[in-house]
């Protein structure tokens, strides 16, 4: 099997040479509990040859395992090779910047956390704001003109970014 990113997803492949009485495999990412999970379902070609392809959208960030568990039409089943992928942090666009007072906050699709800004002293001037979709804004009309540090939290990877509210 073979596990790569792209864009915000990672793609797994895998082919058989032969199938003897192959029924279904079962696609399984290792958990950050270190617990395998199911994440798909594909179905065999029987007893011919194939290539496959289950897409996996909402990997997470960090280094990722994979695995199949292929069962037999009998319910014996055996497992792959493990095959890993590193994926990439999460980037986060902010504009414009300088501000006047409204910031846009664009994340990779699937992907959820927290906001917080701070301000150049280091105090928390927002808190705490769930963000569940790919665009946000953020109203900052409400605080001096500075330099501001925007703070994304997710799935325990943080990135800030410096924004400048200027009027």
């Amino acid at each position: 099997m073979q596990a790569f990113q792209k864009e915000d997803r990672v793609i797994l492949k895998w082919a058989t040479a032969t199938e003897v009485n192959n029924d279904y495999f079962i696609v399984q990412c290792l958990s950050d509990e270190n617990l395998w999970v199911n994440i798909g379902k594909v179905g065999s070609k029987g007893n011919a040859s194939g290539i496959y392809r289950l897409v996996d959208t909402n990997p997470g960030i960090g280094t990722r395992y994979y695995r199949l568990k292929q069962y037999d039409y009998d319910d014996s089943f055996s497992y792959s090779n493990i095959a890993s992928v590193y994926i990439e942090s999460i980037d986060m666009q902010i504009s414009p910047n300088p501000s006047i007072g409204i910031v846009h906050i664009v994340l990779p699709k699937n992907t959820t956390g927290e906001v917080m800004l701070y301000n150049a002293n280091g105090k928390q001037v927002l808190q705490k704001t769930r963000i569940r979709k790919q665009e946000t804004n953020i109203d900052l009309s409400h605080l001096p003109n500075g330099v501001y540090l925007i703070t994304f939290i997710s799935n325990g990877e943080i990135m800030n970014k410096k924004v400048v509210l200027e009027r």
